[in-house]
């Protein structure tokens, strides 16, 4: 492959996976149509060059695996062209991942533009979901459905979802940039309490449980982080108990 054309492609990669975070922002589309370029580009590249050790590793053979043991059930269910429908396109989860691998192996700096984009991206998401609960609607207009706050650029109401999802990848891409430093370490509380706090206020009660884990492993897994994590926590209790005061229906809508 010439040079050039694989230097413009994986530019072009780059750009979409610092992208990736915003777009899941937009709903489900639009981030399904990353990961499919993405793919597709990998997989032109690899084959090209025979880049056979992606797919030869003990991941792959695992996720193969499990690819065809869920095909497998899917020809026993009940529903077969329902089951079907979503265990056929499973194996992308594993494209995507090894593509992944091959994006970060051949850009020396890939992993500290997706976490400056990704902090760019998740701190407007939490503008946006604390603009929602003080003006019932988001920075677009976008009205929530129901009691819940909607996704910035959709109304679907997993605004608590995705930052209970991503901010453990934000947390890890970030520590792994940037050097520990106070700035750093004070930037990670005001996004540990601000996080915290708006998941409460969201609703999603499957949001709050995977912040209860994600703040359990980081405490005892992470140990230079573990007292910014359990002071943080700590704060962002305090601010938890205050709100329910003031607005009870917060309390029973995670209750």
């Amino acid at each position: 492959m010439q040079n050039n054309i694989k230097k413009n492609l994986l530019n072009f990669s780059n750009i979409l996976i610092c992208l990736l975070p915003f777009a899941l922002l937009t709903g489900p589309l639009v981030p399904e149509i990353i990961i499919f370029i993405l793919s597709l580009i990998f997989l032109y590249i690899s084959v090209i060059e025979k880049k056979w050790h992606y797919y030869k590793n003990g991941y792959i053979y695992f996720i193969l695996t499990f690819y065809l043991y869920l095909c497998t059930r899917s020809l026993f269910a009940d529903d077969l062209l329902f089951s079907l429908k979503s265990s056929l396109i499973y194996f992308r989860f594993g494209l995507f991942s090894i593509a992944i691998w091959f994006f970060i192996d051949n850009s020396k700096n890939l992993i500290r533009y997706f976490a400056i984009s990704f902090l760019f991206t998740f701190i407007l998401a939490i503008i946006d979901g604390y603009y929602q609960f003080f003006n019932s609607a988001n920075l677009f207009n976008i009205v929530s459905r129901d009691y819940r706050m909607s996704l910035l650029l959709n109304d679907n109401t997993s605004l608590g979802n995705y930052l209970a999802r991503m901010f453990p990848l934000l947390f890890g891409v970030l520590i792994y940039s940037f050097p520990k430093s106070r700035k750093n370490i004070f930037l990670l509380f005001l996004l540990f309490i601000l996080t915290d706090l708006l998941i409460y206020l969201s609703g999603e009660r499957t949001a709050l449980g995977l912040l209860v884990l994600s703040s359990f492993f980081i405490i005892i897994f992470i140990n230079e982080y573990k007292r910014t994590r359990i002071l943080a926590l700590i704060f962002s209790l305090a601010m938890i108990v205050s709100v329910s005061i003031i607005y009870p229906d917060i309390k029973e809508q995670n209750i």
